[in-house]
């Protein structure tokens, strides 16, 4: 089958491909499923019934979203293994990279905060297609001498789990046992993206950066940092968002300044594939109040719709339209909208946006000039949610459930409980499945009509 000069959307194409190929789904192999976050799967059936399908145990809480890649589901704990399940839950490999840093282990090394315990790996892994090979990032303790707290990057054979290689990845300034790999990694122009952020409560000395390293792990390290003098986390969860042209999307959080010169924090930053070049920015009118009330800008990540514009929320409580071809600098938004806080990865089906706010998903659709619409608000169920076909899917922390909802209202057509969560969860979609990370491991969901 020849598909190189086909012209048809992302969704037909994969369609196509799944129906020909007998194929057991399109790819998930980063946050929301591709370089774009749009978290948006392909699929002719409307789900009405949640089902569980199996789950598993594992040696550590699950923060980071699974992945999907031919037939096997990833999964990455803070236990510091990755786990490889059959979709259909049987055990293929488990491959444990480093033992994970207990949050006494940082207070003794100049970072007394934080809310995971212990901490191996939280950012969600990225599988790259060229090479077979799936990247994490595992957080260690090298011991001997007092020891010392590390992040390294690891390349697994992602059929066999074996350790390919790895390195290290530290962050560029300030104390590496103040940093946090909370964000999803990203792979752009062969090198693999490591997004680092604070702890929770913003302890130490720490600057917001991204880290790339070739996918062969050799050669010279590249890096962005936010010009400050502290903070300035890039935190979220989806990580970097990649363009088509290689290029990056990032979020900050806020910064040591809060008056006078801006310290290239609290924006949406527009880099080069190669992190050497800011391109261009973002930022709020309210950058230092942001600032000096912890109002991150940065708590949920960038996403882009498919007529070119930019949606961004964050803790303040407003979601800011931007156009993706000039950010707007100080205050040049298209649009804006209050009543969501922002927290996680926002979902895009083609000018509509699936929010993860605090208050519960919200949908908002963007007009042709940018306008900012807010079509509903799904109560109580705030986790970053996902598109399935003619079906939204989010989590309930509180209820430890997940929901299916109907795009056009935000109604809810049913839940089901799947365990303890994270405040971030999101599912990872398969043909006719959903899988959920859990604080006890993994939970895996049929999805019916």
């Amino acid at each position: 089958m020849r598909l190189r000069h086909l012209r048809v959307s992302a969704k037909a194409l994969c369609v196509a491909i799944v129906a020909t190929l007998a194929v057991t789904g399109c790819e998930w192999g980063t946050f929301h499923g591709n370089r774009g976050h749009t978290g948006d799967f392909p699929s002719n059936t409307t789900v009405r019934t949640l089902q569980k399908s199996w789950s598993a145990r594992l040696d550590g809480a699950v923060y980071a979203s699974p992945l999907v890649h031919q037939g096997l589901v990833y999964v990455a704990t803070e236990g510091g293994s990755v786990y490889a399940f059959t979709t259909a839950g049987a055990l293929r490999w488990r491959t444990h990279l480093a033992d994970p840093v207990r949050l006494s282990d940082l207070a003794a090394h100049g970072a007394s905060c934080g809310n995971i315990d212990p901490l191996g790996i939280t950012g969600t892994p990225v599988y790259d297609p060229t090479t077979n090979r799936l990247f994490a990032v595992a957080e260690t303790l090298l011991q001997g001498g007092g020891g010392t707290i590390q992040h390294h990057l690891v390349a697994l054979n992602a059929t066999t789990g074996a350790v390919l290689g790895r390195r290290l990845v530290p962050p560029p300034r300030g104390n590496e046992a103040a940093h946090q790999q909370r964000g999803a990694l990203a792979i752009t122009a062969g090198r693999v993206l490591v997004p680092y952020g604070g702890l929770s409560g913003d302890c130490g000395s720490y600057v917001g950066s991204i880290v790339g390293t070739r996918i062969d792990l050799t050669g010279a390290q590249v890096s962005y940092a936010i010009p400050t003098t502290r903070e300035g986390a890039f935190w979220n969860t989806p990580g970097p968002l990649v363009l088509p042209d290689g290029s990056v999307l990032e979020a900050s959080g806020n910064g040591a300044s809060t008056g006078g010169t801006y310290d290239g924090s609290d924006s949406v930053v527009h880099l080069s594939a190669d992190l050497h070049t800011l391109l261009d920015r973002f930022a709020p009118t309210s950058w230092a109040d942001d600032n000096a009330k912890d109002q991150d800008l940065g708590s949920m990540g960038p996403v882009v719709t498919s007529n070119g514009y930019v949606v961004q929320s964050g803790k303040r409580g407003i979601t800011y339209v931007l156009r993706l071809s000039h950010l707007g600098g100080f205050g040049g938004q298209v649009s804006s909208a209050s009543g969501c806080t922002g927290f996680g990865g926002a979902a895009v089906s083609g000018t509509t946006v699936y929010l993860p706010c605090t208050s519960g998903v919200q949908r908002a659709d963007i007009s042709t000039s940018g306008a900012i619409s807010i079509r509903w608000h799904a109560s109580g169920v705030p986790g970053s949610p996902v598109v399935y076909g003619n079906s939204v899917l989010a989590t309930s922390q509180s209820q430890e459930r997940l929901y299916v909802m109907d795009p056009a209202t935000g109604q809810a057509r049913s839940s089901i409980a799947v365990g303890p969560l994270t405040r971030f969860a999101t599912p990872a979609l398969d043909t006719g499945r959903a899988y959920v990370g859990t604080m006890l491991g993994i939970f895996a969901v049929n999805l019916k009509p």
